[in-house]
């Protein structure tokens, strides 16, 4: 319990047992004290990114999380501990690393101290693509916006598989599509290497739109689907559905629908086909 209330800050809590033997059981005290702040972050070893320039990419992070200025939280810092590495990464150095936090208490506030290690900068060189038969491998190799030999980050290849790929195959009703990129490092210099990447791309089965229905809302279902680009029977696509979205929203007749959180898909895996519900 005192490690727990020390990763909120609670460095000095005291829990005490308090025992009775009548009813055999047990009681915590639990003394929280004053909840330290964290007053400053150290970065060492690095050579290509200044010290400064991560502290305040984390400080950055820091800031914009909700009760981060309340007291030092572990689990504040170590999220953006991996927002700075994912920077160092996003910039062709694809295994930095930044170690975990050593927390120092100097009086009534904390000090953190992190390691870095930087690795090399990896330029990309070839693709390789299984998998892949409602596209072909060039088609894909061609959403990705790199040369081989430019430098690459996490973000671009994150962004290639995870976002417009993605959107390329649900608009074509593949909504199961995953992708799995393995990477293959090799050294070229003592600061440099080129990364290879083997892409194993899993599509899934297509499914067509079996049906919309629409709960709250003020015209029935057949009047909002009235010239709407997404039809029951249809093979579903996703930019279609956020064309939906958008019309019901531009009608003005209700609370703005949110496209990720007011929309609950039922999959019917006999006939591979989806129902879309919509909470208005």
């Amino acid at each position: 319990m005192k490690k727990l209330l020390s990763t909120k800050g609670h460095v000095y809590a005291d829990v005490t047992p308090i025992r009775d033997e009548q009813f055999r059981s047990v009681t915590f005290q639990v003394t929280e004290g004053e909840r330290l702040p964290l007053a400053d972050i150290h970065f060492e070893d690095t050579k290509v990114f200044s010290a400064n320039e991560l502290k305040a990419i984390t400080r950055g992070c820091l800031s914009k999380l909700e009760k981060s200025e309340d007291g030092y939280d572990q689990e504040l810092l170590e999220y953006c501990q991996r927002n700075a590495e994912n920077f160092i990464r996003n910039r062709g150095y694809l295994q930095g690393k930044i170690g975990k936090p050593k927390i120092v208490i100097i009086g009534n506030h904390l000090v953190a101290t992190f390691k870095v290690e930087e690795g090399s900068l990896y330029r990309l060189g070839n693709i390789t693509i299984e998998g892949a038969d409602v596209l072909s491998a060039e088609e894909i190799r061609a959403m990705l916006p790199l040369d081989q030999g430019e430098v690459v980050g996490v973000g671009s290849i994150s962004k290639w598989l995870f976002e417009d790929l993605r959107k390329s195959y649900a608009d074509r009703g593949y909504i199961e599509y995953t992708a799995e990129p393995v990477p293959d490092f090799r050294k070229t210099s003592d600061v440099e290497g080129v990364v290879d990447f083997k892409v194993i791309i899993e599509e899934g089965d297509r499914f067509t739109l079996r049906s919309i229905e629409l709960e709250g809302a003020p015209l029935t279902t057949a009047e909002l689907l009235n010239q709407s680009p997404l039809q029951p029977g249809s093979i579903y696509n996703a930019s279609a559905f956020a064309a939906f979205v958008d019309q019901l929203n531009q009608t003005g007749l209700f609370e703005p629908i949110d496209k990720l959180e007011s929309a609950v898909f039922d999959d019917y895996i006999a006939h591979r086909k989806h129902r879309f519900t919509a909470l208005i």
